[in-house]
């Protein structure tokens, strides 16, 4: 997110994006991290991607996000346009809803890339005439004149073998510290590598044609004069500097150990609450636990009782339900009903028969005797009457 700022000021956006919007400078953090508002986040996101497609492809409608466009819309038509400029995508489309992270900074960095390569040309540097002649003949320099190197190398060791002749009377001090540094290095081996980088190497006529030791040994005299001259004071000041600092660090040991033996007692005690707390912490944590299980099982009993109730409650009201009764004594009517209109049938069959037997009695008994026998007969066709009916009812 910071090189994507970088390059935001680069394209001056906080004139030609933020003013034009009334928008606040963008901070570097401004993608990086979770907004407070999210949906406000989202849509400066994708204001600045259209502000940037703008910029590369030069059509301000390139990618245009409508007010009244869903987010899943607005994403999709993103990623619609990142793909006409060739955006590789790496991620799901729901990372860009969160206009904040990887995602969206990557594309922001996609986009400002594309936005300053257009805005800005970049040319290859272009060299003269004289430029490439002196390289020409650097080359032919290099590669031919290995033995002029070694001639001058040569005339530069007698130069140091002759330069401590003249001092021969001075102190040790100055005879070390001019004295010729012998190396180890084998000679033909030296030559060797010698001829092999040779050919590489510039010497640019500006800085003496390869005489730039005799400056840097000047420039190094210099110096150690400068360094003579400064050394008594600084070292001074250093000495004192150093003395105070000894002195405040004492101090600071003093107080330190003095510090320590005052609160030696509440770092006792701290310690001890210390352990307590982590005790209670134990207890306080075991509790939890228990009380979870606990919270478990009853919200298990819960439910069995609610189950319980419900059952109770159907029961319940099938117990209190009416309607069968109703049913039983709307039947026992009809039964009642039924059996008056049956017994209204047997006796009319009876004296149906009863008047039958009569017509069929004997013509030559009298009137009294008839009529007893009628009666004794009636007696008994009522009782045959009452056994038929039983029997055909049955």
């Amino acid at each position: 997110m910071e090189h994507v700022s970088d390059k935001l000021k680069v394209l001056e956006c906080h004139a030609r994006f933020c003013a034009a919007r009334d928008q606040p400078p963008l901070q570097r953090w401004c993608f990086a991290v979770p907004a407070r508002n999210p949906s406000i986040q989202f849509m400066l996101f994708l204001d600045l991607c259209s502000w940037l497609m703008s910029e590369v492809t030069g059509d301000a409608t390139f990618f245009r996000v409508d007010k009244f466009d869903d987010p899943n819309t607005s994403v999709n038509k993103l990623m619609l346009a990142l793909r006409k400029l060739e955006f590789g995508l790496d991620f799901p489309t729901s990372k860009l809803k969160q206009a904040h992270g990887e995602a969206a900074v990557g594309v922001l960095d996609f986009l400002t890339d594309r936005a300053v390569e257009k805005t800005f040309s970049w040319r290859h540097p272009e060299y003269s005439g004289e430029a490439e002649e002196e390289a020409v003949a650097d080359e032919d320099a290099d590669v031919g004149g290995i033995e002029d190197e070694v001639e001058v190398v040569e005339e530069e060791e007698t130069l140091f073998k002759e330069a401590p002749s003249a001092h021969v009377e001075e102190d040790d001090d100055y005879q070390a510290a001019h004295e010729i540094l012998r190396s180890g290095i084998d000679p033909i081996a030296w030559q060797t590598e010698l001829e092999r980088v040779g050919p590489r190497l510039r010497v640019a006529a500006a800085h003496g044609g390869g005489k730039e030791w005799r400056a840097h040994i000047e420039a190094t005299k210099a110096n150690e004069a400068k360094i003579a001259e400064v050394l008594p004071a600084t070292k001074k000041q250093l000495t004192a500097m150093s003395e105070r600092v000894s002195d405040a660090r004492d101090k600071i040991n003093l107080k330190e150990n003095y510090i320590n033996k005052q609160f030696e007692a509440k770092k006792e005690s701290f310690a001890t609450l210390k352990e307590e707390l982590n005790a209670v912490e134990a207890a306080f944590t075991e509790s939890t636990e228990n009380v979870n299980k606990l919270t478990n099982e009853l919200a298990g009993i819960a439910e069995s009782l609610e189950e319980m109730k419900g059952t109770m409650a159907d029961r319940g009201n099938s117990m209190t339900d009416t309607s069968p009764l109703v049913h039983i004594k709307q039947a026992l009517k009809q039964i009642k009903a039924e059996v008056v209109t049956f017994d209204l049938q047997i006796g009319v069959v009876g004296h149906t028969l009863m008047q039958q037997k009569l017509r069929h009695g004997s013509p030559n008994s009298n009137g009294k005797g008839f009529k007893m026998r009628g009666k004794t007969n009636n007696d008994a066709v009522d009782f045959e009457d009452d056994s038929d009916m039983e029997s055909s009812s049955l």
